[in-house]
């Protein structure tokens, strides 16, 4: 009889796994259009990955015979006994390699960590350089109510893909990823900040959750940044190139042209948001703009409002603090 259950459940198992790699462009869809006004294209976007990842989430608890109370007890006993038993040290040294970040990596994740969405979102209190591993002091709650005073990011010599999370740990194996940028450390952060990082091991790698799980980290790592969301749509289109568009899909994680189409929708969106903001405070921009293309025809100026052409720092341009920091990049 056990056995019977146990073939039931696997069935049952692989029949949402394909529903859900089926889908995944139903759950890729942004719908923008639906978007009101008075919401950010950032906001949105959450929203919608929030509502998917609980949605499968759901679905894979009715399928085990479990409910959310089960799962936040078995979260509170993950962290507690995390608390109590994890050493962080031992599990540093455990991957962490005797070789420094290398001073390229080294700059990017700094200017991740510039980005003030982010900041306010960990508590940031700044980082400290120990070589192969950087200690981010932050003072932040996670999804679920647990609290995170630092963030530390190693260079791991042991690591099955070029990055991952281990608790408040962040293995980045350098010599892993041939496109290293922003976006990979945004995202590993997301990961702790959704507390994807303390999923119960039953409903971890395995299973189709997890697939809307990175989709949501996908989502949140953009910070409300233009930046970080063309950073995020270049390294999966450098994927894409490299590895073909059935990259990096699966079972538990969206297909790289997958993940390359949504970004590419979100970066599209933002620009036109900052465009339309830029153009509410300065209506006059328009009018100087015909003015040069009337006296010199011969310069092209594109219009509407190029944030790429004059040279904007979007990562600090975001519309909650329009127009107070907008800062021209040098």
């Amino acid at each position: 009889m056990k056995q019977v259950t146990k073939l039931i459940t696997h069935v049952l198992y692989l029949s949402i796994c394909i529903m859900s790699t089926t889908s995944t462009m139903k759950c890729m869809d942004l719908i923008l259009h639906k978007k009101p006004a008075t919401v950010s294209t950032y906001n949105w976007c959450i929203n919608l990955a929030s509502k998917n990842a609980e949605k499968k989430l759901e679905k894979w608890l009715t399928l085990a015979g479990k409910n959310k109370k089960h799962l936040q007890k078995k979260r509170d006993e993950i962290f507690y006994e995390y608390r109590e038993e994890y050493n962080e040290e031992k599990a540093k040294n455990l991957f962490k390699s005797h070789t420094p970040f290398r001073p390229k990596i080294k700059k990017i994740i700094v200017r991740t960590l510039e980005n003030e969405t982010l900041r306010k979102r960990i508590g940031y209190k700044g980082y400290e350089d120990r070589g192969n591993e950087i200690i981010i002091k932050t003072n932040f709650i996670t999804k679920h109510g647990y609290h995170w005073d630092h963030i530390v990011i190693i260079n791991a010599k042991t690591a099955h893909h070029s990055a991952g999370t281990l608790y408040n740990l962040i293995l980045i194996k350098q010599d892993n990823i041939p496109f290293f940028n922003e976006f990979v450390i945004a995202h590993e952060i997301a990961h702790i900040m959704l507390d994807h990082t303390l999923t119960p091991k039953e409903y971890n790698v395995k299973d189709a959750f997890m697939k809307a799980a990175e989709i949501e980290a996908d989502i949140v790592s953009v910070f409300n940044s233009t930046y970080l969301a063309k950073k995020a749509r270049d390294y999966f289109n450098y994927c894409m190139n490299r590895y073909g568009q059935w990259g990096g899909g699966g079972i538990n994680h969206p297909y790289d042209f997958e993940r390359y189409n949504y970004f590419t929708t979100m970066t599209q969106a933002m620009e036109q948001e900052h465009t339309n903001a830029i153009h509410a405070i300065f209506p006059e921009i328009e009018h100087t703009l015909n003015l040069v293309e009337t006296q010199f025809p011969l310069w092209n100026v594109p219009f509407p409002f190029s944030t790429d052409i004059f040279n904007w720092n979007c990562q600090s341009a975001r519309l909650d603090i329009f127009p107070k920091n907008i800062y021209a990049v040098t």
